[in-house]
């Protein structure tokens, strides 16, 4: 359980990111019942960190 909270705590306070377009329809004849791909994410970075446009890696305000 610790693990699972640490990992709630590091999504919800501590990163950004963006949750882009995508399919979340749920398969509910099969268990567990989740969308195909899964969840993507893109654009994940530290809070307080913003994202280089021009080489699309994270740069230190």
């Amino acid at each position: 359980m610790a693990l699972i909270d640490l990992t709630i705590e590091k999504f919800t306070r501590q990163l950004c990111y963006r949750v882009p377009p995508q399919d979340l329809a749920l398969d509910l004849s099969s268990m567990p019942a989740r969308p195909r791909s899964g969840l993507i994410i893109d654009n994940v970075r530290l809070i307080g960190e913003r994202l280089d446009q021009h080489k699309a890696r994270p740069v230190t305000s």
